[in-house]
């Protein structure tokens, strides 16, 4: 328009311009609005100050070819990893799985609290294993907690207590924390492992 107008003067120029480019569909396709996703607010658990893995999320990555150690034999099995995922510090705990259990499930988190302490709350996606892990530890707490029980077991034992949060069915963004640190870890082990066995050292069993 401003060329034009160096050596003419259109009546009624700008509508004239912008009924010719809205009706040209080239020109609509290549400068095209696109649209902007609106980010929804963050979890309470996200951004609640606490200590270092008081809140947890937890996800299963793998299958990873394992061989148990002293045993010679060529006979080589499947284990998973367990990454658990601070909700306020986003500080990783990585931990060997024997298997897709519940057994194998409670024994690796056994594990976590004895180096990381207990969390109060645990998020994770609706998985079988994940299910049947808060049942027993339910079922626990519960036996924990009777009269009869109290006495002989010590007061911090009893105070234990994890709160367990499940992301909706068929709903992984809901867990777009440790999702996107699986998709890290996953890419990190296997560059540097290759096709090589890792050694089982047995203390994946509860």
């Amino acid at each position: 328009m401003s060329v034009i107008r160096q050596k003419y003067w259109v009546i009624h120029c700008r509508s004239t311009i912008k009924r010719v480019i809205h009706s040209c569909l080239p020109c609509v396709r290549s400068h095209k609005e696109l649209c902007q996703q609106v980010m929804a607010d963050l979890p309470a658990a996200r951004v609640t100050m606490a200590p270092v893995f008081a809140r947890v999320g937890v996800d299963f990555a793998g299958p990873i070819t394992t061989k148990p150690v002293g045993i010679r034999t060529r006979i080589v099995t499947k284990s998973y990893l367990a990454l658990f995922v601070c909700m306020t510090t986003k500080s990783i705990d990585l931990e060997v799985v024997s298997d897709l259990t519940t057994e194998g499930f409670i024994a690796t988190l056994k594990r976590f609290v004895s180096r990381r302490g207990c969390p109060s709350d645990i998020y994770s996606d609706n998985g079988t294993n994940f299910v049947g892990a808060n049942n027993k530890l339910k079922s626990l707490y519960h036996c924990l907690s009777q009269s009869e029980f109290q006495k002989s077991i010590n007061t911090h034992c009893v105070s234990v207590n994890i709160k367990w949060h499940f992301n909706p069915p068929a709903s992984p963004h809901h867990g777009g924390l440790w999702e996107a640190n699986i998709k890290s870890a996953k890419i990190i082990l296997y560059k540097n492992m290759g096709n090589d066995v890792l050694s089982n050292r047995g203390y994946l069993k509860q």
